[in-house]
Protein backbone atom coordinates (compact mmCIF):
# COMPACT_ATOMS: atom_id res chain seq x y z
CA UNK A 1 0.00 0.00 0.00
CA UNK A 2 1.27 3.55 -0.73
CA UNK A 3 -0.47 6.80 -0.21
CA UNK A 4 0.29 10.23 -2.06
CA UNK A 5 -1.73 12.77 -0.63
CA UNK A 6 -4.96 11.29 -0.17
CA UNK A 7 -4.43 8.92 -3.00
CA UNK A 8 -4.11 5.21 -1.63
CA UNK A 9 -2.87 2.64 -4.19
CA UNK A 10 -2.91 -0.94 -3.05
CA UNK A 11 -1.27 -4.09 -4.87
CA UNK A 12 -1.30 -7.06 -4.03
CA UNK A 13 0.37 -10.26 -6.02
CA UNK A 14 0.42 -13.89 -6.78
CA UNK A 15 1.62 -16.77 -8.85
CA UNK A 16 -1.02 -19.48 -9.78
CA UNK A 17 0.23 -22.41 -11.85
CA UNK A 18 -2.75 -22.66 -13.77
CA UNK A 19 -3.02 -20.91 -17.63
CA UNK A 20 -4.41 -17.44 -17.76
CA UNK A 21 -7.29 -18.67 -19.12
CA UNK A 22 -8.33 -20.93 -16.34
CA UNK A 23 -7.69 -17.67 -14.05
CA UNK A 24 -10.13 -15.99 -15.79
CA UNK A 25 -12.51 -18.14 -16.56
CA UNK A 26 -12.86 -18.98 -12.88
CA UNK A 27 -12.15 -14.93 -11.57
CA UNK A 28 -15.30 -13.58 -14.12
CA UNK A 29 -17.39 -16.34 -12.85
CA UNK A 30 -19.73 -14.55 -10.59
CA UNK A 31 -20.98 -17.76 -9.35
CA UNK A 32 -17.53 -18.07 -7.97
CA UNK A 33 -16.33 -14.49 -5.86
CA UNK A 34 -17.93 -15.49 -2.53
CA UNK A 35 -15.74 -18.32 -2.79
CA UNK A 36 -12.33 -17.13 -3.25
CA UNK A 37 -13.38 -13.35 -1.53
CA UNK A 38 -13.79 -13.79 2.76
CA UNK A 39 -14.94 -10.64 2.83
CA UNK A 40 -17.54 -11.12 -0.19
CA UNK A 41 -21.02 -11.85 1.44
CA UNK A 42 -23.18 -11.90 -1.93
CA UNK A 43 -22.37 -10.84 -5.79
CA UNK A 44 -24.32 -10.47 -8.47
CA UNK A 45 -22.78 -9.61 -12.42
CA UNK A 46 -25.12 -8.84 -15.32
CA UNK A 47 -23.14 -10.82 -17.55
CA UNK A 48 -23.38 -15.13 -17.54
CA UNK A 49 -20.40 -16.05 -20.07
CA UNK A 50 -18.62 -12.85 -20.31
CA UNK A 51 -17.94 -9.24 -19.00
CA UNK A 52 -18.45 -6.35 -20.88
CA UNK A 53 -17.39 -2.52 -20.24
CA UNK A 54 -20.30 -0.87 -19.27
CA UNK A 55 -21.45 -4.14 -17.11
CA UNK A 56 -22.84 -3.68 -13.30
CA UNK A 57 -22.16 -5.60 -10.65
CA UNK A 58 -23.44 -5.36 -6.97
CA UNK A 59 -21.49 -6.63 -4.36
CA UNK A 60 -22.26 -6.99 -0.35
CA UNK A 61 -19.16 -7.04 1.57
CA UNK A 62 -17.45 -6.60 5.01
CA UNK A 63 -15.24 -4.16 5.16
CA UNK A 64 -13.26 -3.43 8.66
CA UNK A 65 -15.97 -5.57 10.26
CA UNK A 66 -18.61 -3.07 8.83
CA UNK A 67 -20.91 -4.31 6.09
CA UNK A 68 -20.51 -2.28 2.93
CA UNK A 69 -23.05 -2.38 -0.38
CA UNK A 70 -21.06 -1.86 -3.61
CA UNK A 71 -22.43 -1.02 -7.19
CA UNK A 72 -19.43 -0.86 -9.68
CA UNK A 73 -18.98 -0.83 -13.55
CA UNK A 74 -16.77 -2.76 -15.75
CA UNK A 75 -14.35 -0.72 -17.40
CA UNK A 76 -12.04 -2.76 -18.67
CA UNK A 77 -11.75 -5.93 -20.33
CA UNK A 78 -9.15 -7.41 -22.13
CA UNK A 79 -10.12 -12.25 -21.81
CA UNK A 80 -7.38 -13.78 -20.45
CA UNK A 81 -5.22 -10.47 -19.38
CA UNK A 82 -7.24 -7.79 -17.43
CA UNK A 83 -10.30 -6.86 -15.75
CA UNK A 84 -11.62 -3.65 -14.61
CA UNK A 85 -14.08 -1.87 -12.57
CA UNK A 86 -15.21 1.52 -10.85
CA UNK A 87 -17.38 2.38 -8.04
CA UNK A 88 -20.40 3.83 -8.67
CA UNK A 89 -22.42 3.71 -5.68
CA UNK A 90 -19.99 3.31 -2.21
CA UNK A 91 -19.56 4.84 0.93
CA UNK A 92 -16.03 5.89 -1.09
CA UNK A 93 -14.89 6.17 -4.46
CA UNK A 94 -12.36 3.30 -5.82
CA UNK A 95 -11.06 1.95 -9.11
CA UNK A 96 -9.79 -1.90 -8.88
CA UNK A 97 -8.65 -3.96 -10.91
CA UNK A 98 -7.15 -7.79 -11.88
CA UNK A 99 -4.44 -8.16 -14.49
CA UNK A 100 -3.46 -11.40 -15.36
CA UNK A 101 -0.07 -12.04 -17.05
CA UNK A 102 1.17 -15.73 -18.19
CA UNK A 103 4.51 -16.97 -16.68
CA UNK A 104 6.56 -19.72 -17.63
CA UNK A 105 4.48 -21.95 -15.46
CA UNK A 106 1.60 -20.27 -14.90
CA UNK A 107 -0.23 -17.03 -14.42
CA UNK A 108 1.07 -13.74 -12.39
CA UNK A 109 -2.01 -12.36 -10.92
CA UNK A 110 -1.76 -8.81 -9.87
CA UNK A 111 -4.89 -6.91 -7.99
CA UNK A 112 -4.73 -3.43 -7.79
CA UNK A 113 -6.77 -0.44 -6.88
CA UNK A 114 -6.37 3.21 -5.63
CA UNK A 115 -9.01 5.30 -3.84
CA UNK A 116 -8.93 9.12 -3.56
CA UNK A 117 -9.25 8.23 -0.14
CA UNK A 118 -12.47 6.93 1.86
CA UNK A 119 -14.28 10.12 2.91
CA UNK A 120 -14.05 9.38 6.47
CA UNK A 121 -16.15 6.46 6.46
CA UNK A 122 -14.51 5.06 9.28
CA UNK A 123 -13.31 8.00 10.79
CA UNK A 124 -10.62 9.88 9.69
CA UNK A 125 -7.72 8.85 11.27
CA UNK A 126 -9.11 5.00 10.65
CA UNK A 127 -8.62 5.47 7.04
CA UNK A 128 -5.49 4.24 6.74
CA UNK A 129 -5.33 1.22 8.74
CA UNK A 130 -8.74 0.47 7.26
CA UNK A 131 -6.66 0.44 3.64
CA UNK A 132 -3.64 -1.33 5.20
CA UNK A 133 -6.72 -4.01 6.63
CA UNK A 134 -7.95 -4.34 2.85
CA UNK A 135 -4.57 -4.76 1.67
CA UNK A 136 -4.31 -7.58 3.60
CA UNK A 137 -7.79 -9.03 2.81
CA UNK A 138 -6.33 -8.94 -0.65
CA UNK A 139 -3.45 -10.93 -0.30
CA UNK A 140 -5.40 -13.35 1.32
CA UNK A 141 -7.88 -13.69 -1.23
CA UNK A 142 -5.47 -14.00 -3.81
CA UNK A 143 -3.86 -17.16 -1.99
CA UNK A 144 -7.31 -18.96 -1.40
CA UNK A 145 -7.68 -18.31 -5.21
CA UNK A 146 -4.42 -19.85 -5.54
CA UNK A 147 -4.78 -22.31 -3.73
CA UNK A 148 -8.64 -23.46 -5.48
CA UNK A 149 -7.39 -23.28 -8.48
CA UNK A 150 -4.00 -25.07 -8.04
CA UNK A 151 -6.33 -28.21 -5.80
CA UNK A 152 -8.50 -28.13 -8.94
CA UNK A 153 -5.98 -28.88 -11.43
CA UNK A 154 -4.84 -31.54 -9.22
CA UNK A 155 -8.21 -33.04 -8.72
CA UNK A 156 -10.97 -32.27 -10.98
CA UNK A 157 -13.42 -33.34 -8.68
CA UNK A 158 -12.32 -30.77 -5.89
CA UNK A 159 -14.56 -27.90 -7.29
CA UNK A 160 -17.39 -29.90 -5.99
CA UNK A 161 -16.12 -29.38 -2.14
CA UNK A 162 -15.76 -25.82 -2.45
CA UNK A 163 -17.83 -23.84 0.03
CA UNK A 164 -17.85 -21.19 2.32
CA UNK A 165 -19.20 -20.43 5.99
CA UNK A 166 -20.56 -17.30 6.17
Amino acid sequence: MTRQGDMIRIEEMVHIERAPHDVWSYVTDPDKDTVWMSNVIEYEAEWETEPRPGDATRRVAKVAGRRCEFTTEITDVVPDQLLGWKSVESPFPFQNGLRLEATDNGTRVTFFGITSGMRGFFGRLADPLVARMFSRDMHSNLQRLKQLLEEQSRSPDSHRHEHRDI
